[in-house]
């Protein structure tokens, strides 16, 4: 069975929001832990609640499938870096 709303993790929400929003400089956080815990739901769950927070734009990095490295890299590329 597949939720379909995001409940009882706002605990969760309020540290990952706090620690971005903790100072003026760009902000980056991990979540961490064990395959089919919620990582990712709590992740696209905190852009939806806090997307207009951030205006100069964000980044969602999906690990499965590149390394960071590759990721960071070609996001380096696009924008000449």
């Amino acid at each position: 069975m597949i939720a379909t709303q995001f409940v009882g993790r706002q605990a969760e929400l309020d540290t990952l929001h706090a620690k971005l929003q903790s100072s003026e400089q760009v902000a980056i956080a991990a979540v961490a832990g064990m395959g089919g815990i919620g990582k990712t739901a709590l992740a696209q769950e905190y852009l939806r609640r806090y997307k207009d927070n951030y205006p100069g734009g964000r980044w969602y990095l999906r690990l499965r499938d590149q390394s960071l490295v590759s990721q960071l890299l070609s996001a380096a590329a696009l924008f000449g870096w």
